[in-house]
């Protein structure tokens, strides 16, 4: 059976939306996750490595290990994290070890550009997207979740403004 592969996108800024937002975001993609599995079997997640709803992702996955859930790093350059603090640095670096595969999408050095390539490749990549989107915002995620409707695939979008429950599909 092959596995369902679903792109992760969404917000950096997780603390902008309340100090609970990251332990409710955890609950949330656990859940999209187990529910990906009972109806697919496996699920490998496209994860863009990038602080916030990247990461905090990648943790969720890393922190409930499963047969059935892996997550292959969409590194979209080189250079990504040179100018994040030492911890995070270390932790980013701790993530592309445990994933299933890693895949650099560009050796030029960090920009919007590669950021966009990056979200595009795991589109054309993916089966459907989870995204992590305030329906506001501005920015990379928005870009990517118009480029997976462009491209065909289904987004459930989970809106950090909302609860936990607040999980929509289109």
């Amino acid at each position: 059976m092959i596995a369902r592969r679903i792109a992760i996108t969404g917000h950096r800024k997780l603390w902008r939306y309340g100090n609970d937002t990251t332990e409710r975001l955890k609950e949330a993609f656990l859940l999209f996750a187990r529910n990906r599995v009972k109806e697919y079997g496996s699920v490998v997640f496209h994860c863009g490595m990038a602080i916030g709803t990247d990461m905090v992702c990648a943790d969720v996955i890393v922190d409930h290990p499963s047969p059935n859930i892996d997550f292959i790093a969409f590194v979209p350059c080189l250079d990504q994290e040179k100018l994040w603090p030492q911890e995070l640095q270390d932790h980013y670096h701790h993530l592309l070890l445990l994933a299933k595969r890693v895949n650099y999408v560009s050796n030029e050095p960090y920009s919007y550009l590669c950021m966009a390539r990056r979200n595009e490749a795991m589109v054309n990549t993916c089966d459907e997207v989870f995204a992590v989107y305030d329906n506001d915002s501005k920015g990379g995620t928005q870009h990517c979740i118009k480029y997976a409707h462009k491209m065909g695939k289904p987004v459930t979008i989970w809106n950090p403004v909302k609860e936990v429950d607040n999980v929509t599909t289109n």
